[in-house]
């Protein structure tokens, strides 16, 4: 029986193991069948609820979908859901949260290693969100908890909150390793269902305040921002922020890579900074303020950030690398802003720009964007000039930079209204041109800007400026005075200016003082006004040195006088005055120049002075003295066709002292010369010559498309017939076969007087004087005329006798003409003495004085009364020769060949 009841047992405790082994194979086989299969080993999900629910703190209810036992001994929960009990809504969402596990045996629990949550949602419920709809505020939310040292990590965090990307990690401290103010806390902090709630509370009444500073963020496009938030206790958190954006656009504002550093303690609900928050970007544009940066940083000092959060400004230190400001460059500036008295904003800063430093200084409101500025120190002046101006001023460069003091006072919308500027240069040079020193004071205010003074000195010249433009008509007045040499000044002044003095030569003047003022329109290229006064002492005008010169300087527009000029040269002097007009805008040059001038000068220095076609003719003429001449005429400038044509010049001259023209000597001589188109006329030509009386009109014509013709009137009145003959370069053949015929005896070189009287009207070729056609007549008287010896030597012997009756004297010639081409035709010639006439019409050719004239003598033709017995007796004496008396003149006039009809050549040995 005791054998039985031991088989039985046995038996019992054999089918217990087998049983017990099969219960082991079997599972076993299942969690290698679900490793095989699903890779992982189900767990039970109330167990596992269970568990976990004894974890967590009362009023915390957290669920899972699925419960799996990974092959490495973590935990992975499937569709994870949070809420608080009071809140039916979940608080967040995850698709998995992964446990890591450390086992200790199998005789207790795995306690936790870490933590791993991915592609959870954290969500704000109605009852706490500020539109009451129940939303994600956090997306795509993953991270990994890990235990150091009894504090707990929350590391790799990485969440999506609409386009922000949010990247950290938490570090919170265990009660244990708290402080003793953190321990205290924790020892308060019970975690009761209360709590839970008051602790939801908390947090999502921190959400709300944040999504109302979200907005201020929300001009940055997909910002990243990175943290480290650590909580040394419930009521202290320390987190240092690092924001990061590639773009930021405001409605004023746009920038380019934009990052926000900051340490930050919230403690109490305030925001409190532990270091400088630091803002940087790369570029920054504000088109409203016309302001471009480049690398900008911003640093704000440690005070609370409640302000700033709220929108109030904090003071802040700013610096970049390069600002520009309209069309202003700054580089590496610094400014420190402090807005105690927000909106007044006041800044100190300084900038190393513009090949110089400044400092900066004022306030300015922030809301009616108005306030004042003062700025000081040396920069470049041309730098501050707008590129579009600066273009068209010329090269200015100076040795070191100018020094500046500019105080600015601005309205609403920083519309300037009041501005003072003072300036100081030295060895500045703007082209070619140096100055010594400039210092200036100029203000505006109002839309009127104003250069109360500028003083410029240059060596021994010395320029006081000023200047006033209103902005608003655009109207500016300018005022010079000074010593200054005008032309110098050129390529700092408008362009007609220069035309005003181009022919002026201040080289050798040791004195000179100018007085201009200058009313315009910046709208109009060119003046509307202008008026000046200057003078000069040893100053040239078209190369003609003048002991002293002053004139007047008036015009409007484009019209210019040069009125009042007077001028002194040793004892010549010239007065009048000069007109310029133009076209704006051309380039062409003056339109036309109008002269008005009266002069004593030399001829070399009056040919200088009125140039072109009247230069020509004052250069005909030399003399010692300086001749009395007036100038009136306009002259156009050939650039412009359709005033072609219109060109002319009236000119009179007066010398009464003697004087030569072409070589020939004048006693006297003043005229009229008027010049127009293709024609110049003289008149009222008035002159001495050979102690004659003469008067002349001459017309000198000259077509474009034929040569040059001549047209002429001349009369000469008692003139010394051998003095004439002498004087006259062009008659020297003449002259000399005159010579030889008009004396009597070959032994006879006595001149006797001779006067003759002398009328010409003609016309013909300038170049070619044998090719003119006119006429006119001539008187000789000359008691040495001629004689004529009726008994040959005989009469010659008796001649100075009382027995002279058989010589007849002639003393006087004249004769009517006309002449063409280079045949003179005399008709009649007449030469008379006191009983005898002779007649001898014929012609003589110029080119080779050839003659061909017939001669009738009539011996006494011309003695006492025709019915009177000496007359008679003469008639019966003559009448056998009348045919006697008749002859043919051929030859040159130096080889005259006379003969008569009978050739009584013995007859008058005068005529062999």
């Amino acid at each position: 029986m005791a054998l039985l009841k031991k088989l039985r047992l046995s038996t019992l405790l054999e089918l217990f193991w087998d049983a017990s082994l099969l219960l082991i194979f079997i599972t076993q086989a299942l969690v290698i069948g679900c490793i095989l299969i699903y890779g992982y080993l189900p767990l039970p999900t109330g167990w596992s609820h269970q568990v976990i629910a004894q974890k967590l703190p009362p009023g915390i209810i957290f669920t899972a979908d699925e419960f799996r036992l990974q092959l490495d001994g973590s935990v992975t929960l499937v569709g994870v859901k949070l809420r608080s009990s009071e809140i039916q809504q979940n608080l967040l969402e995850a698709d998995a949260l992964e446990v890591q596990l450390a086992w200790q045996g199998f005789n207790q629990l795995p306690s936790p290693a870490g933590l791993v949550l991915t592609a959870g949602t954290l969500y704000i419920p109605s009852v706490y969100s500020p539109d009451g709809y129940r939303r994600a505020i956090l997306e795509r939310i993953a991270f990994r908890i890990a235990p150091d040292a009894g504090n707990w990590n929350v590391e790799r965090f990485a969440a999506l909150n609409d386009d922000i990307r949010l990247r950290g990690s938490f570090h919170f401290q265990s009660p244990q390793s708290a402080s003793a103010k953190a321990k205290a806390s924790y020892k308060n902090l019970n975690l009761n269902e209360a709590n839970i709630s008051e602790w939801t509370q908390n947090f999502y009444s921190q959400v709300a305040q944040f999504s109302q500073y979200k907005k201020r963020i929300s001009y940055f496009k997909a910002p990243t921002v990175a943290f480290t938030y650590t909580s040394t206790d419930t009521q202290d958190q320390i987190i240092d922020l690092h924001l990061s954006s590639r773009q930021l656009r405001h409605p004023e504002v746009q920038a380019s890579n934009v990052e926000l550093q900051a340490r930050i303690q919230i403690q109490d609900g305030t925001i409190r900074p532990l270091s400088a928050p630091r803002l940087t970007c790369t570029e920054l544009d504000a088109p409203r303020f016309q302001i471009q940066a480049e690398d900008l940083s911003a640093e704000f000092p440690r005070i609370e950030l409640n302000g700033l959060l709220s929108g109030h400004w904090p003071p802040c230190n700013l610096a970049a690398k390069r600002i520009t400001l309209q069309d202003y460059e700054l580089d590496a500036p610094t400014l420190q802003i402090n807005p105690k008295h927000y909106p007044e904003i006041a800044f100190h800063g300084s900038t190393r720009s513009l090949n110089g430093a400044i400092a900066l200084k004022g306030r300015i409101d922030a809301h009616t964007h108005s306030g004042h500025v003062r700025a000081r120190g040396s920069i470049d002046l041309a730098s501050l000039t707008p590129e579009t101006i600066r273009d068209r001023l010329p090269d200015i460069a100076y040795e070191t930079p100018p020094y500046l003091d500019v105080q600015m006072n601005f309205d609403t919308g920083f519309s300037l209204n009041h501005a003072a500027v003072y300036a100081q240069v030295d060895a500045l040079k703007v082209d070619h041109l140096t100055f010594d020193h400039i210092n200036t004071h100029a203000t505006y205010q109002d839309g009127q800007y104003t250069i109360n003074n500028l003083y410029l000195r240059r060596q021994k010249q010395w320029i006081d400026l000023k200047f006033s433009l209103d902005s608003h008509s655009h109207d500016y007045k300018l005022t010079l005075y000074g010593t200054a040499v005008p032309y110098d000044y050129n390529a700092i002044l408008p362009r007609w200016w220069g035309s005003i003095f181009k022919d002026f030569d201040f080289s050798r003047t040791d004195y000179s003082l100018g007085d201009f003022i200058i009313y315009g329109n910046t709208q109009r290229k060119v003046a509307d006004l202008y008026y000046g006064h200057a003078e000069a002492s040893n100053v040239s005008y078209r190369d003609i040195a003048f002991d002293a010169a002053e004139l007047i300087v008036r015009g409007r527009g484009p019209y210019c006088e040069l009125r009042d000029i007077h001028t002194r040269s040793g004892q010549g002097w010239a007065h009048g005055k000069l007109a310029f007009a133009s076209r704006i805008g051309d380039g062409k040059g003056p339109v036309s120049l109008r002269l008005d001038m009266d002069a004593k000068l030399t001829l070399e220095d009056a040919a200088k002075l009125f140039k072109g076609t009247a230069a020509q003719i004052i250069a005909d003429f030399e003399t010692d003295d300086l001749p009395v001449t007036k100038l009136k005429g306009a002259i156009f400038n050939s650039r412009y066709p359709e005033y072609q044509g219109k060109s002319f010049f009236d000119l009179s001259a007066a010398l009464d002292s003697p004087l030569k023209f072409r070589g020939v000597p004048l006693d006297h001589l003043s005229f009229d010369l008027y010049g127009r188109s293709h024609v110049t006329h003289l008149r009222e030509v008035e002159l001495g010559y050979a102690d004659g009386q003469g008067s002349a009109q001459i017309d000198i014509y000259t077509p474009p498309d034929s040569d040059s013709t001549l047209r002429y009137e001349f009369s000469l009145k008692d003139a010394d017939q051998n003095q004439a003959l002498r004087d006259l370069p062009q008659l020297d053949n003449l002259e000399h076969s005159l010579e030889t015929t008009a004396t009597n005896s070959p032994a006879s070189t006595k001149r006797e007087d001779a006067r003759v009287d002398i009328q010409i009207h003609g016309e013909g070729p300038t170049k070619d004087p044998f090719k003119h056609t006119g006429f006119g007549n001539f008187e000789i008287r000359n008691d040495q005329l001629g004689t004529i010896q009726l008994l040959g030597p005989l009469s010659k012997f008796l001649q100075n006798t009382y027995f002279n009756f058989t010589s007849f004297n002639l003393n006087q010639m004249r004769g009517d003409f006309h002449y063409e081409n280079d045949i003179v035709h005399f008709d009649p010639l007449r030469i008379d003495g006191t009983r005898t006439q002779i007649n001898a019409p014929g012609t003589l050719r110029l080119s080779d004085q050839a003659l061909n004239m017939r001669l009738k003598v009539s011996l006494f033709a011309n003695s006492g009364n025709p019915d009177s017995n000496l007359r008679k007796i003469s008639d019966l004496i003559i009448k056998p020769l009348p045919n006697l008396l008749e002859f043919e003149l051929t030859g040159t006039l130096k080889k005259q060949k006379l003969r008569s009809l009978y050739d009584p050549r013995n007859l008058i040995p005068l005529f062999e």
